[in-house]
């Protein structure tokens, strides 16, 4: 399928690099979440968001198109500290892998989200 766009549109190329090369060649990043951006962030790559993100605050908007020119020029011309940043949000927001409380955090959160533990057992 992504073959078949790419031959009805030549602003879509193939290529069989890495994110992180694709990322750290980069100006910005423009996707419709946050993870896209915090592995750009990573490289010191602007973002765009044009959906709800986790970093909007870090991240130009992009959910008006026909704003999206000057979203792109606030973003390229735009310098963050995204190391304290990044260490900032992987320190509040993340879940050490051992911790002994993994499965007890995860549960917590999606049930705070909406979707109960009860929701993901079979009858």
């Amino acid at each position: 399928m992504v073959e078949d766009l790419a031959k009805e549109d030549d602003r879509i190329f193939l290529v069989d690099a890495n994110v992180h090369d694709i990322l750290a060649a980069s100006a910005c990043t423009i996707s419709n979440n946050s993870t896209v951006a915090l592995e750009g962030f990573m490289h010191g790559v602007p973002a765009i968001h044009c959906g709800r993100s986790d970093f909007h605050h870090l991240a130009e908007d992009g959910s008006d198109l026909s704003q999206l020119q000057t979203a792109i020029q606030k973003a390229v011309g735009t310098r963050h500290d995204y190391d304290t940043y990044l260490t900032w949000y992987f320190v509040k927001h993340c879940i050490h892998l051992r911790s002994g409380k993994l499965n007890e955090i995860l549960w917590d959160r999606f049930a705070r989200a909406g979707f109960p533990r009860e929701r993901f057992l079979d009858g």
